[in-house]
């Protein structure tokens, strides 16, 4: 079996899938990988935690696909090739997951409100063609901060060490997550019992959420048009979240099945075409070889090269390192955001495979409409 990764990076950690590249989901893993604390080397504790997991699960003979964050992207479908990983867009991947599902069409120009751990962002993107009109982040609405509120609300007083309270805000953040299909858990304090409503949560999240959703309208109605709106991400569970943006404009909402993990999904799914795609490359190059032609030679990058490449990548600039649940820092990237990488690969092409297509992603379940959804290096532990 030819097993594939996918996997996306956000502020809690590294969210990976593996599976054979036919999609069996019989033959299916999903994981959170939790990012090496306090290296010195973010960028490489990234790698290698993403390579590790690929060689445990039969995937180190493919190329994993890791979908990122632009932080000012232009376009989305665009594919580099950096220290064995092909790095794509998270909103690509999404609107790739999204398409492959049959939820939305190439001729849409759809809205992603994307809330996750770290903060919100809005994006406004044309699907046949990937150009970005507009996107902006920002930190009024996150999952860290919904756990930060509720936290202060179930301690009252009370105070607790920092790792106590690490240890606290995490089951805050089950507790939170339980009260999107519940309305109401109970969470140990160190007061007792408590039983938390998602009444009160709402009201305890309700101005973060109008700033986020205000944030969002106004982007909207600076756009020429859309045709609907995704709320993706962890914080698209939330029901208040959900029916804030039914409330805000008449513009269709909708959430897909899991959509914290959508991007993974739609990594895993440019895996497969990656993998496909090489593939043929090496039964065309078998063919070459039986008829007699030679083959101009390739080379692997030098040291030299691959640092360029490094500075220059549209994404490594927002790659973010998790130490003790707080974000503490990022990897270098180019302050020059006209630079283009060298051998900058076009949509949906690889650099080292020049004919690589991005396949069809397998289907996912349809979404739910709210209201009216190569060969990679031996990984090296980084230092720490």
């Amino acid at each position: 079996m030819t097993a594939v990764l996918g996997a996306s990076l956000g502020v809690s950690g590294i969210r990976a899938a593996c599976s054979d590249v036919r999609g069996d989901p019989q033959l299916s893993t999903e994981t959170i990988i939790a990012v090496p604390e306090r290296s010195q080397d973010p960028w490489g504790a990234v790698t290698w935690a993403v390579h590790k997991f690929a060689r445990e699960n039969g995937a180190s003979g493919t190329v994993p696909v890791l979908a990122l964050r632009d932080k000012n992207p232009s376009e989305v479908y665009g594919v580099e090739h950096v220290d064995g990983l092909a790095l794509v867009s998270d909103i690509g991947a999404q609107i790739g997951a999204l398409q492959e599902s049959g939820d939305l069409t190439a001729d849409q120009t759809v809205a992603l409100f994307d809330v996750g751990a770290g903060g919100v962002t809005v994006s406004i993107v044309e699907c046949h063609s990937g150009h970005v009109l507009g996107s902006r982040r920002s930190t009024v609405l996150s999952g860290d901060g919904c756990d930060a509120r509720l936290s202060r609300h179930l301690l009252g007083s009370h105070v607790l060490d920092p790792e106590a309270r690490e240890l606290f805000v995490e089951t805050v953040c089950e507790a939170k997550e339980r009260l999107s299909s519940v309305t109401a858990v109970e969470v140990a304090t160190p007061a007792g019992v408590a039983t938390l409503h998602r009444s009160t949560m709402e009201d305890l999240v309700r101005d973060s959420v109008y700033d986020a959703v205000t944030l969002t309208s106004s982007m909207i109605t600076d756009a020429p048009h859309v045709d609907a709106l995704f709320a993706v991400g962890g914080g698209a569970n939330m029901q208040i979240v959900r029916q804030s943006l039914i409330d805000g404009w008449s513009v269709p909402v909708f959430v897909p099945r899991e959509p914290e993990a959508l991007a993974a999904r739609g990594a895993i799914g440019m895996a497969r075409g990656l993998a496909v795609a090489a593939a043929q490359h090496s039964q065309g190059e078998a063919r070459t070889r039986a008829t007699g032609s030679a083959a101009r030679p390739r080379h692997s990058d030098t040291s030299s090269r691959r640092l360029t490449r490094l500075r220059a990548s549209r994404y490594l600039g927002v790659v973010a390192l998790i130490a003790g649940g707080v974000v503490v820092s990022t990897a270098a990237a180019s302050s020059d955001r006209g630079a283009e990488p060298p051998g900058r690969p076009t949509a949906g092409h690889s650099s080292d495979h020049d004919d690589a297509v991005i396949a069809p992603i397998a289907p996912i379940d349809r979404a739910t409409v709210v209201d009216a959804s190569a060969n990679v290096p031996e990984p090296v532990e980084p230092s720490r």
